[in-house]
């Protein structure tokens, strides 16, 4: 079930299973047909969204008005009456975290070409 019929080389079937010997229209060891497919050498660049800007600053006020509210919490007591300072705290590391990301964004979205680094002297 897994042999075609005996070969005339002596050896016995050979396995059914395995790459076949000639593809249609291809030379014996040939890559079967691919040397004629062509591939594009570069795929073209899809151009930037505004939806990454927009995302960055609404990111930039989220993360401010957190970080507002949490140090308001911790200086004052007013919206949550200082439930947990360590919290406070954690939020508004967090809040500072996600404006410095924001604000990195933004910072590299106006560049064209990214970064910039100073030669090494």
């Amino acid at each position: 079930m897994g042999f075609r019929r005996g070969s005339d080389s002596g050896r016995g079937p050979e396995p059914a299973f395995g790459p076949p010997q000639n593809v249609a229209g291809s030379p014996p060891g040939s890559d079967y047909g691919m040397e004629s497919v062509s591939f594009p050498a570069r795929i073209p660049a899809k151009p930037k969204a505004p939806v990454s800007k927009a995302l960055a600053f609404t990111g930039l006020i989220v993360s401010g008005l957190i970080v507002i509210l949490f140090f308001a919490d911790l200086a004052v007591a007013f919206p949550f009456g200082r439930t947990s300072i360590l919290l406070d705290f954690a939020f508004i590391v967090s809040g500072l975290i996600t404006a410095y990301l924001s604000w990195s964004i933004l910072d590299h979205s106006g560049s064209r070409h990214g970064p910039t680094a100073s030669p090494l002297r």
